[in-house]
């Protein structure tokens, strides 16, 4: 649950309170002054973050664009204005577009490396085949009997 989800219940609960007197009102107007100053600054804090995410995501810049999504759904998440729900849907949706580009960025690149190997000779794939042909090991026989103070026949 949200913080000023939290304080505003409690501050309702307190306006219900009947019967107080003296020390314990004071304390508990008090309480309530600085409640009230505290989610007006939520308020204002919400409006910037809010529109800090739009002005970032009209700069297009994905990674803060995600970043400030994070917090506003950590923190902003409820009773949000139409307007805020606006900009956290486009947000939302900005963030996994760049996600699956990024994504096709990938497996293009995984496909295109899988297929310059596929297109490389493999070490000593050439040697099998040398070896086999008859020149070759014609060769090898002959040149390991000179070396070996054979004669040839």
């Amino acid at each position: 649950m949200e913080p000023s989800f939290v304080v505003s219940r409690v501050l309702r609960d307190i306006a219900d309170l009947t019967g107080l007197e003296g020390a314990t009102k004071a304390q508990l107007t008090a309480a309530v002054s600085d409640a009230e100053a505290w989610l007006e600054d939520q308020v204002r804090v919400r409006r910037e973050l809010f529109s800090q995410l739009e002005k970032t995501l009209a700069a297009r810049d994905a990674l803060e664009v995600r970043q400030l999504l994070t917090r506003v759904n950590a923190t902003a998440s409820h009773d949000r204005t139409a307007d805020e729900t606006t900009v956290a849907d486009v947000a939302a949706t900005y963030v996994a577009e760049q996600q699956q580009s990024y994504a096709e960025q990938l497996r293009a690149k995984a496909a295109d490396r899988r297929d310059r190997l596929h297109l490389m000779p493999r070490a000593g794939a050439l040697a099998p085949a040398c070896a086999s042909s008859p020149g070759t090991s014609r060769w090898r026989s002959s040149k390991s009997r000179s070396t070996s103070g054979g004669l040839m026949r």
